[in-house]
């Protein structure tokens, strides 16, 4: 079934995107220190990266 099957995919997307809240929350509160800014703004780009997939 077409609608069990999309509600399967939206609790799995849910389920996801809930256990990365803890992670987005942590760059959030990240202070920029120059050594790590470069590092931080690739993290931030990959995690974008998934986000935008859901």
């Amino acid at each position: 079934d077409v609608c069990s099957l999309y509600r399967q995919d939206q609790e799995v997307c849910a389920a996801i995107l809930c256990s990365l809240l803890p992670s987005i929350r942590c760059l959030g509160r990240t202070p920029p220190v120059s050594e790590q800014e470069d590092e931080m703004a690739h993290i931030k780009g990959a995690l974008l990266k998934v986000i935008s997939g859901f």
